[in-house]
């Protein structure tokens, strides 16, 4: 079972959020998963033993959401990082007043994660696909843990890397793809 924050919950309430539009992957093979443990598929916490999940436990909050229920809104600070263990989240943005889906992520996905890199506000929004749980840490508790327990840190910082690594490359490759796509476009054209 997951367990709640000390104070069950974080100073600032059940606030919504809004978040940037870079996502995490679940690459964690289900022979890395320990039995029974719902924090051991999320990418973000990969590698951390269990020693060091119970240390997180004190600062994770558990989240349970509806389908359609708002997760975070564009505009809202980004304050916390939000790791899926069921259901799914659609992510989501607003262009000129049209929202467009751009993302759809599951167990062992996470949204959210500027919070570990800055204190901005949210440019997406998460809204939940169906009834979806969710584990929240927000960015004090973060702070806390570096402090506290720098092995930790590292590890989450190290997973952090490879995850925006990843994302770069994907996203590299489909304005490769777009550009190429345009190229043969402006060819037709003439």
């Amino acid at each position: 079972m997951i367990g709640i924050g000390a104070a069950g919950r974080h100073p600032a309430g059940d606030i919504l959020f809004k978040d940037r539009l870079l996502f995490m992957s679940n690459t964690v093979k289900e022979s890395q998963k320990p039995s029974g443990d719902p924090l051991a598929g999320i990418e973000l916490l990969s590698g951390l033993d269990r020693k060091e999940l119970k240390k997180l436990r004190d600062f994770l909050h558990l989240r349970k959401y509806s389908a359609g229920d708002t997760v975070f809104a564009e505009g809202d600070p980004g304050l916390g990082i939000y790791m899926i263990i069921k259901g799914s989240v659609n992510i989501a943005k607003n262009e000129q007043g049209r929202v467009n889906i751009v993302d759809k992520i599951g167990p062992g996905e996470a949204c959210g994660f500027q919070a570990l890199l800055e204190k901005d506000y949210r440019d997406i929004s998460a809204e939940a696909a169906e009834d979806s749980e969710i584990v929240v840490i927000f960015r004090p508790d973060v702070e806390h843990v570096f402090k506290t327990d720098p092995a930790i840190g590292v590890k989450l910082l190290l997973n952090l890397a490879g995850i925006m690594e990843k994302k770069i490359k994907k996203l590299n490759a489909e304005l490769a793809l777009a550009l190429k796509k345009s190229a043969a476009e402006d060819s037709k054209a003439f």
